[in-house]
């Protein structure tokens, strides 16, 4: 993940490309309003979905860019717009 650039964009898309340039790849667009994604230490990105009222996770660890087929949900939150990882001190 570290060398890929994840982004959310248009209506319902997440987006992908290599740090290195390249063509940007739609990963997924199946989301209904998606506003922002982060990645953690484990290769997992996690997006906010304002309209779903959800956070959902896939893996970031693309060698090669493929559309995600199904998107994990792992919370449901009202209205998030942004998310956020803590990690310990």
């Amino acid at each position: 993940a570290r060398s890929t650039v994840f982004f959310t964009g248009g209506a319902k898309s997440l987006f992908a490309v290599k740090t290195e340039g390249g063509s940007v790849v739609e990963v997924s667009k199946d989301l209904l309003r998606p506003r922002g994604c982060i990645y953690d230490r484990e290769n997992t990105l996690y997006v906010a979905d304002e309209e779903a009222n959800a956070i959902y996770s896939l893996p970031a660890n693309f060698r090669r860019f493929r559309a995600v087929r199904h998107l994990s949900k792992v919370a449901s939150v009202p209205n998030p717009f942004q998310v956020t990882i803590f990690f310990g001190a």
